[in-house]
């Protein structure tokens, strides 16, 4: 039913989360009173027979997920779940089959930025992903997840200030570690990127344990930013 599907869905991105997440029932509404383009898309997929029964059901269903509250410390620990193979390095919950891993990488690393994709990629070598709502997630596989929330977007659906942060802006951003040892190499140049980013920003931490302790169990969190804008977990078919 639409019900549990839904339910199954917020179970899914609150265990990448590592927290209960719920959704924004005013956005779902503004939302399902304006996407007609959608609404559309699932009727052609249904004619097609790739939605095999009640397509505007699924719209909403999509539109509905698409609307979850989250912020920056959330994204990230998303973000860090993927590269640390679906595991979860906060509660040590496995998310996701690590099979199905690589396959998300790339899709995000081929389309998670739509138009500004092939840029980003060059830019970074990071796949990310991001929203309308002005949230972006990449992902270090086997080193870290990183994110970024700047509520102003382009007409691509990307924060607008992903490239361009400054220490007055105000972006948020978080970095999770994966629980690896640290390597003495000097890390590529896109990790220097994004280490230069995270200096330039106030960033929300989480140590892992130390090398040799028991992975499994959740790591120590120390949170040093003090706030964290809130957007939502995905976002509506760009015109």
């Amino acid at each position: 039913s639409y019900v549990l599907l839904l339910n199954k869905i917020l179970a899914c991105y609150s265990d990448f989360a590592g927290r209960p997440l719920a959704v924004n029932q005013p956005v779902f509404k503004s939302e399902a009173e304006t996407n007609q383009r959608n609404q559309a898309i699932a009727m052609l997929m249904y004619a097609y027979g790739h939605i095999k029964a009640n397509p505007l059901q699924a719209c909403d269903i999509y539109t509905e997920q698409c609307a979850v509250n989250v912020n920056a410390k959330d994204l990230a620990t998303m973000a860090a779940t993927l590269a640390n193979g679906g595991k979860n390095p906060v509660t040590g919950k496995q998310c996701m089959k690590i099979a199905n891993v690589p396959k998300v990488l790339a899709v995000m690393a081929t389309a998670g930025l739509y138009d500004d994709t092939g840029k980003w990629l060059f830019m970074t070598g990071l796949p990310a992903k991001s929203g309308v709502g002005g949230g972006i997630l990449a992902v270090s596989p086997g080193k870290f997840g990183i994110a970024v929330i700047s509520p102003r977007s382009t007409r691509r659906a990307t924060a607008s200030r992903r490239r361009r942060r400054s220490p007055r802006s105000r972006t948020r951003s978080a970095a999770i570690p994966t629980p690896r040892s640290p390597s003495r190499r000097q890390p590529p140049r896109s990790d220097r990127a994004c280490s230069s980013a995270i200096r330039r920003t106030r960033v929300a931490r989480i140590a892992m344990k130390p090398p040799g302790a028991d992975h499994r169990a959740p790591g120590r969190v120390h949170v040093r930013a003090r706030a964290s804008c809130s957007t939502t977990a995905g976002h509506q078919e760009s015109p």
